[in-house]
């Protein structure tokens, strides 16, 4: 009757002693992993790092709960720019296992080892299995192995996609989207039951430049002709390790115990992760602060949502931004951004606080493997935009709508009723589709925030409106494409961007100085149980929590 419908799923007493226990549990392990990534390397004479690749590379290391134990993309940087001068360290053992991030990165952290190998360091790769993104960053390294059992695919690029409009028809979910521009295809997959013209043609348009720079890096690194490179690709796609005995993509089939014996024998070994936290940096009296942001982009604190994954939150950007721009040390900023974009007006927040910034002094944008849509409009006011050839970027033009599940839920057996004292009262309401005069609503604020998100561009870029509306329309571009259109400034990776910052603040001597920093223990602990606790409260009590409407700022 007046009962919690949601008690006595679990006994209060009992689901409270559970919690405490994994907590308790949690927590312990995660002391000692804490204490164990504190302690520095001892660096010896005649060492080689070890880098290993497997699932994702974070552009910083997340502040997650228990502590993240891998690499990111910030401590490789770090440790390869610090052993490129350090006499004890000969080289790198890059270890690969079906690594999974965007192409952009990858060309990124190809550079840099590309670089490494320019200060006299060798690199050696050990393919235990990859896709053509793994075997693109293997070949970066002087000698490039596998072992008999592996199983790499070198077999080119591919798009494919799933279409959801059937199933929602048959499920009663009415999805009424509007977007800016014939390109922005994100809602595509709820609308559309296969590719329309326009998104097949940005397709192959970026899948066409990716396949390029993935058959000419082979070619250069391996030496192979990009015919038999291509010819390899379609008749072949790959194999098994035994299969590559006598391929030129490979320069032998061993254990990983004999790769190491022939290429590091006797040297010492040291991961490269706590190579990073061996020794200290000289103060220096001025810094360029690069500030990483990576995920969706999204109104409050930044973090590592359980559904949405990484989140650059407005709050947490600005105020970082803002202290930066106060402290008279820093002379310069990089802003790495690593986005598909996300909120709108989250996205206005931040563009606001760059622009202040760069008002200062120089801000220098950094892409990774995405800066489009939210990401590029962050990145807009910027002093300089660096990209990598394989960056994402551009995609200007605006998502909105909702998908309704009054119908889902009359199936179901749930009525639903209402009464509205306006026309527009209902609006984002997710049990009912919009009629016609508040969709009309709906599609007059995303074109009003299409003309500012094209103000916006135009001001941060020295073009008009009219000329960023007639390449935006949702249009996504590579890095390359980008730098001829004049909305990336060049072509090059983080190091270069650093470089630029420096130029820019005519800085000769300076230190580098990374944000967000790192949380201690307890923040990090506290922070995960705040988000886990909100997933607890939205599957427990769903419909009580359900969003208003779906936004799609993509």
């Amino acid at each position: 009757m007046g009962s919690n419908p949601t008690s006595g799923i679990i006994p209060m007493k009992k689901s409270k002693f559970v919690f405490l226990l994994v907590v308790i549990t949690l927590f312990l392990f995660s002391m000692m992993v804490f204490l164990i990534q504190r302690r520095g390397e001892v660096v010896k004479r005649d060492s080689y790092l070890v880098l290993r690749l497997s699932g994702f590379l974070p552009e910083s290391p997340p502040q997650t709960f228990p502590p993240f134990t891998g690499a990111s993309l910030r401590d490789v940087y770090r440790a390869l720019e610090k052993a490129k001068g350090d006499s004890r360290i000969r080289g790198l053992y890059l270890k690969i296992t079906f690594p999974i991030f965007g192409w952009g990165k990858a060309e990124e952290l190809r550079s840099l080892l590309l670089d490494f190998r320019k200060a006299g360091k060798r690199v050696v790769a050990f393919v235990e299995g990859a896709d053509d993104l793994g075997y693109y960053i293997a070949t970066s390294a002087d000698k490039v192995y596998t072992f008999p059992g592996s199983f790499v695919e070198i077999n080119g690029i591919a798009a494919q996609r799933l279409y959801y409009r059937r199933l929602f028809d048959k499920w009663g979910v009415s999805v009424q989207v509007f977007h800016i521009g014939k390109w922005k295809t994100a809602s595509n997959a709820y609308t559309e039951r296969e590719m329309t013209p326009w998104e097949r043609e940005q397709l192959m348009r970026i899948g066409g430049g990716i396949m390029k720079e993935l058959v000419s890096a082979i070619s250069s690194s391996r030496r192979i002709k990009p015919e038999r490179v291509r010819e390899f690709m379609d008749q072949e796609g790959g194999g098994v390790g035994v299969e590559f005995e006598k391929s030129p993509f490979f320069d032998g089939v061993f254990t990983e115990e004999q790769v190491v014996e022939r290429e590091f024998k006797g040297l010492g070994r040291v991961m490269l992760k706590r190579y990073v936290r061996s020794g200290r940096s000289l103060p220096a009296p001025a810094e360029v602060a690069v500030v990483f942001a990576e995920g969706a982009i999204n109104i409050g604190k930044s973090g590592n949502s359980p559904l949405l994954g990484r989140v650059i939150g407005s709050d947490t950007l600005r105020g970082i931004l803002k202290r930066l721009e106060k402290d008279g040390k820093t002379r310069a900023v990089v802003l790495r951004v690593n986005s598909p974009g996300g909120s709108a007006l989250a996205s206005e927040l931040i563009e606001n606080s760059v622009r202040a910034l760069a008002h200062k002094k120089p801000v220098v944008v950094s892409m990774s493997s995405y800066a489009a849509s939210g990401g590029y409009y962050i990145s807009a006011p910027a002093t300089k935009i660096l990209a990598e050839k394989l960056t994402l970027t551009g995609s200007i033009g605006i998502i909105g709508g909702k998908l309704s599940i009054g119908g889902a839920l009359k199936k179901l057996g749930i009525d639903e009723d209402h009464l509205s004292f306006t026309k527009t009262a209902l609006v984002n309401s997710p049990y009912s589709p919009y009629d016609e005069h508040q969709f009309e609503v709906v599609k007059k604020r995303l074109r009003a925030f299409y003309r500012l998100f094209l103000k916006r561009v135009a001001q941060g870029r020295g073009k008009t409106e009219s000329y960023v509306d007639s390449i935006g329309q949702g249009r996504v571009f590579l890095g390359e494409e980008a730098v001829k259109l004049g909305l990336v400034d060049s072509v090059g990776g983080l190091n270069r961007a650093i470089e630029e910052a420096s130029r820019l603040a005519s800085l000769r001597f300076y230190s580098v100085k990374f944000y967000p920093k790192k949380k201690g223990l307890f923040e990090s602990l506290m922070k995960t149980l705040n988000q886990w606790s909100s997933l607890r409260i939205f599957l427990s009590q769903g419909f009580y929590y359900l969003p208003p409407a779906l936004y799609l700022f993509r």
